[in-house]
């Protein structure tokens, strides 16, 4: 990305450094500028989709914020394209105010990579403040635990986001006559179950509370 970044730079041209383009008189980019970004959209794509399929089968946030930077990526290329390609149209068709088109994009792409860099960022402080499992998912592992032959409530559920994994804590009553045996086995019937179908979750905190039928 870096390097397509500064080929970039020096076909566009632009004006003194630490100046914005856009206080400098319009300047029409080189052609060889739109190739360069047409070969930056293929290749951060192909790397979005791959880290993003890999990183949600790891359940890994790392890279997931890789695949959301090369993202970034793509969208900032596209920006650029279209920005090279309006200064283009401009320069044949005569249109000053078009080869403006070139640095007007990267107002958009600096404002695209601000909201995507402010959505990792709050990923990323919502981990760390063990940010709390939607509603939707704690009722799929409430959907397996109930199913669960032995267990006749479930009094409390909570999930705990670490990031790659998941903590689980759930009270459950079992029959109250049975013996402390049989309510253990229960319990680690819950935390195997919870394992094996969800392999985010790391580990299951069961309490187990009598339930009486009277």
């Amino acid at each position: 990305a870096g390097g397509a970044a500064l080929f970039l730079g020096a076909a566009r041209g632009g004006g003194e450094p630490g100046t914005p383009a856009l206080c400098h008189p319009p300047k029409h980019p080189a052609g060889a500028a739109a190739g360069a970004a047409a070969v930056a959209i293929a290749v951060k794509q192909v790397l979005y989709r791959y880290n993003l399929r890999l990183g949600r089968r790891l359940h890994s946030r790392s890279l997931i914020a890789a695949a959301m930077d090369h993202r970034s990526d793509v969208v900032s290329s596209a920006a650029a394209l279209v920005g090279i390609a309006v200064s283009l149209a401009g320069l044949h068709l005569g249109r000053r105010w078009m080869l403006y088109g070139d640095a007007g994009s990267s107002v958009v792409v600096a404002a695209l990579i601000l909201r995507i860099g402010v959505q990792v960022a709050l990923d990323a402080v919502h981990t760390l403040m063990d940010r709390a499992v939607p509603d939707e998912q704690l009722q799929r592992y409430r959907d397996v635990i109930a199913a669960i032959p032995g267990v006749e409530r479930i009094d409390e559920l909570r999930a705990r986001d670490h990031g790659q994994y998941l903590i689980v804590d759930v009270k459950i009553s079992v029959d109250a006559d049975i013996t402390v045996a049989d309510g253990h086995g229960i319990a680690a019937d819950v935390k195997e179950r919870m394992r094996a179908v969800f392999p985010q979750v790391l580990d299951v905190l069961v309490h187990v509370n009598p339930y009486y039928r009277e």
